[in-house]
């Protein structure tokens, strides 16, 4: 993401509501690059590879 500094905030949401017991958070890694972090809490596996994100 362009003008993404190290260390500022970053809110990102999902477009769609997340599976149970599923998670997120969302930082920059680097200038100009988000990382957006999925969190499974449960035993099954999640197939979240479709999702759309605001940021």
């Amino acid at each position: 993401m362009t003008g993404a500094k190290v260390g500022a905030t970053v809110i990102a949401t999902p477009e769609s509501v997340l599976p149970a017991g599923e998670s997120h958070y969302a930082y920059v890694s680097a200038a100009n690059t988000i990382q957006i972090v999925l969190v499974n809490a449960t035993a099954a596996p999640i197939n979240n590879l479709g999702q759309k994100w605001y940021v």
